[in-house]
């Protein structure tokens, strides 16, 4: 991406993100990684993560925060009340790292924008303490659910882009903060997956599962290759399947209690290797072994078609175009030749992220072109052997009809792509 960019397009600027881990770690590293995508990773510190080991916190934050274009503040349910072990509210510790944080820009009279999450309102001036009490005048922004999410990110960043090119405070065009056009917009929010679909975690890794309801789909495709053929009909018992593929940062706490385990492929390059990218670089044996370690397993391609479509019928689940492809994935026509965070696309009616494009994603199953004229109809475990094993879904460097939910690639078990990782599911007894 460009230092520069003229007209609508987007300007780099500096941002400094202040979050408490135990209220909002989760929603604050997607709100990361959308400016990262904006701006670059370089240009977002997020307070301890990005200070260096061994330094003093004050001066590093100071120094930081004098760097910087904005103080992004990201306030939870929880971030106001938060304790210590001794009981002590937090805010009230004036050696408290937000306190410290917030105050030191305030100071430093810097643009400050709140980012409101789970629902959360602006404190009033007397909740907070009196160094931060001036944090309640400034204009904030809700940053709702899904499908709101990218739409309320997006709002922010062409307000605080307008807001440094003018010299002025953030427009009050930013999402609103209402608590009555939160309340209207509940009954949409509470359709989306995030809100009503059952979650689970895993215990080693922290990898995060949706559940995926039984049912009956069309699979395969009649438009494009032979292997895609015949269209049948497959039922499918309930599973939990990944959010997201397995990240970086996820395939990272593996390899640290296995140290025999082979580092992926390109571990070492700065292109693949940021926390919140999918891991690539990995090998179908490297993914099985994660699967086992983690006690889960590798889709079945009938899974993992099936939840990709998520009950459509279309090339991909946003619908049949590049236009509804861009919404839903990173392909070889919008990626800029880049590996992005998870989680930047629309997801499906499942909820699921990034099962179009940005990496394949490596299936349980054996591939044979003809599998699906033998393949049973209930729960189809795939052919017992063959040469390549399965992945699904494109990637970055994809044409777009390699991302369709129908289309079929294949590799040797031990082979390693900079455009391939895997995602995985966990079964339901």
């Amino acid at each position: 991406m460009k230092e520069q960019k003229q007209g609508t397009e987007i300007r780099r600027m500096k941002i400094f993100i202040s979050y408490r881990r135990a209220d909002n770690a989760h929603v604050t590293g997607r709100i990361y990684d959308k400016f990262a995508v904006v701006y670059g990773p370089g240009n977002v510190f997020k307070d301890v993560d990005s200070i260096p080991i061994g330094s003093d916190f004050k001066q590093e934050i100071n120094k930081s925060l004098s760097q910087c274009d904005f103080l992004i503040v990201v306030i939870g349910a929880k971030w106001l009340n938060i304790t210590d072990v001794t009981g002590r509210r937090r805010l009230d510790n004036p050696s408290d790292l937000v306190r410290i944080e917030i105050e030191s820009a305030l100071k430093q009279e810097m643009r400050i924008i709140p980012l409101l999450v789970d629902d959360t309102t602006m404190p009033a001036p007397d909740e907070l303490p009196e160094p931060l009490q001036n944090l309640a005048f400034r204009n904030g922004a809700a940053i709702r659910p899904d499908p709101d999410f990218h739409r309320d990110m997006d709002r922010v960043i062409r307000a605080m882009n307008r807001a440094l090119s003018s010299g002025e405070e953030p427009p009050s065009d930013l999402p609103p903060t209402d608590r009555a056009f939160m309340e209207s917009r509940k009954a949409d929010v509470l359709q989306t997956a995030e809100l009503h679909q059952e979650v689970i975690r895993s215990e080693k890794g922290g990898y995060e599962l949706v559940r995926i309801p039984a049912g009956t789909f069309m699979m395969g495709s009649a438009e494009y290759f032979y292997d895609e053929q015949p269209v049948h009909e497959v039922r499918l018992s309930k599973f939990y399947m990944g959010r997201y593929p397995v990240t970086n940062e996820e395939y990272g706490r593996f390899l640290m209690e296995n140290p025999d385990a082979k580092e992926p492929q390109y571990w070492n390059d700065g292109k693949y290797n940021q926390l919140r990218q999918p891991v690539v670089g990995v090998s179908w044996d490297d993914a099985l072994q994660f699967a086992e370690w983690a006690e889960m397993q590798l889709p079945t391609e009938a899974q993992w078609e099936y939840a990709c479509r998520a009950g459509t019928a279309t090339r991909y689940h946003t619908g049949d175009s590049r236009a509804d492809l861009d919404r839903a994935g990173w392909y070889d026509k919008n990626s800029e030749a880049m590996l992005y965070p998870v989680g930047q696309k629309e997801p499906n009616a499942w909820g699921l992220y990034d099962m179009h494009g940005n990496s394949f994603e490596w299936c349980k199953d054996w591939y044979r072109n003809d599998y699906y004229k033998i393949s049973p109809s209930d729960n189809p475990p795939g052919p017992d052997s063959g040469e390549y094993k399965v992945f699904r879904g494109g990637s970055w460097f994809s044409f777009a009809a390699s991302c369709r939910s129908a289309h079929r690639g294949r590799g040797y078990p031990d082979s390693r792509d900079r455009t391939v990782g895997f995602r995985l599911v966990k079964s339901i007894p």
